[in-house]
Order: structure tokens, then C-alpha cells, then sequence
């Protein structure tokens, strides 16, 4: 079986049920979120988004769920604090980076202002909130996804997030951001394998430039493989 997005894998995990818990960072104004409430119809969500437009817009619509979604309105990272964040002119290009390398983006954006905003660890979170498994967690923070994923190594460690669905980038589209063969090499170190790359953006003036793509990762306990029969013949 070939899988073309994200999606699908997400589908093919939970056939048999739905996802209990899943996480969005990096909620943006909220359509993400409304997608995994419509396909995931008993699930509750978490969404995190710390910008206060985006925060705001995604409030409203997530307002019809809110039985089953929360949002908070701080970002995740490796530490707990405040920090700067860096707000562009397009509304999900904001990030805790500065704008790196521009050529590497679909257009130009420009850099409007900084503000500060209250960060904290997903372990953190979850410890806060008695939450000891998460079904998907969804990252696409614009650059800080190590830094998230550092700051649940206690979730990673016991295998307790069942699949990763996370934007990476190939080039630096950030000042001092992670590319992905930094973000699978750690996945690696808890176990976790990469199990598809979907929605991938080639550049519109060179298509042998990928700047960016989805990446999906799985948990130990679902990429297991029986040992193949001996040939009777």
C-alpha cells in the first residue's frame, strides 16, 4: 500500500477507532484542527497557537467544538519562559526564527513586528493536564519542531505519541531552525521511523528544489515486522 498523504496513514492507524487525543502546534487560524474534528469524530484536540490573530481567528472556529477542542494560546518549545516571536506578513509563516534564507520561500514576506509570548514543554503540559498518550501530534510550528520535540522526550521516550505529522524543510526558510535530517536523526534516537513524505513544495523557479514537505513518523510499536517463512520449496 502506498500512502499519498499524511492523511491516509493517519486513516490506516486508526481504522479500527478513533484517535483519542490529538495535538495541533501550530494551529494557525484553525483549519487543520477543523479538519482532524470532521475526520475524527471522537476525538478531543488540543491546538496551540500563540500568535494573538491567529489565536483569535481559531478560537471562533473552534468554538462549535469546543466539547471536544481547547486552545492555548502559548507555544511550545524545549523550555519553559517567554521568548520572541517573530510575526511575518503572511499569517502562517510566524515562528519563533527570524526570516532565514527568502529564496527558498513560495513568495516574499516581510518581517512586521516582534512580540513576546509565553512558551512551555509538551511533557509539561501533559504532565499539567494528567495526559499520558497522544494519538497524532501534528507539528508546524515554521522552524521549532526539534524544539518541541526536545521538549517531550519523556512522551517520546515511552513511545506514548503514536504518529508525528510534521513539516520539515530542506533549506533553511529560518534563521537557526532544524532541517529535517536533524529532526528524523533525532526521531531516531527514541525509536521513531519515518513512515511517508507528502505535500511536497518544489520551488516554482527551480523544481529540483524541494524547500519544504510533510513528514510522517510512527511509533516503535507500529512499524513491527514478522520474520519472513522459510521457502518450502
Amino acid at each position: 500500500m502506498h500512502f499519498k498523504t499524511s492523511s491516509e496513514i493517519e486513516s490506516a492507524l486508526f481504522k479500527d477507532r478513533d484517535a483519542r487525543l490529538i495535538v495541533d502546534v501550530g494551529a494557525c487560524r484553525g483549519d487543520m484542527a477543523l479538519d482532524y474534528l470532521d475526520r475524527f469524530r471522537g476525538t478531543r484536540l488540543v491546538a496551540f497557537e500563540p500568535e494573538p490573530e491567529n489565536a483569535a481567528q481559531a478560537r471562533i472556529a473552534l468554538a462549535p467544538h469546543q466539547d471536544r477542542a481547547t486552545l492555548e494560546e502559548i507555544a511550545l518549545s524545549d523550555r519553559a519562559g517567554t521568548v520572541d516571536f517573530h510575526v511575518n506578513s503572511h499569517a502562517g509563516t510566524h515562528s519563533l526564527h527570524p526570516i532565514g534564507a527568502q529564496r527558498y520561500w513560495a513568495g516574499h514576506a516581510v518581517a512586521r513586528d516582534i512580540i513576546r509570548v509565553e512558551t512551555l514543554t509538551l511533557d509539561a503540559y501533559c504532565a499539567r493536564n494528567g495526559i499520558r498518550a497522544i494519538d497524532i501530534l501534528k507539528l508546524d510550528t515554521q522552524g521549532s519542531e526539534l524544539a518541541v520535540l526536545r521538549g517531550a522526550v519523556g512522551l517520546l521516550s515511552g513511545g506514548a505519541i503514536g504518529m508525528i505529522r510534521c513539516e520539515v524543510e530542506i533549506y533553511p526558510l529560518y534563521a537557526g531552525q532544524a532541517l529535517f535530517h536533524e529532526v528524523a536523526a533525532f526521531l531516531d534516537r527514541y525509536g521513531y521511523k519515518l513512515a511517508g513524505l507528502h505535500d511536497p513544495y518544489y520551488h516554482a523557479r527551480n523544481p529540483l528544489v524541494l524547500s519544504w514537505c510533510d513528514a510522517a513518523f510512527v511509533a516503535p510499536r507500529l512499524t513491527s515486522v514478522p520474520e519472513w517463512s522459510p521457502d518450502p520449496g
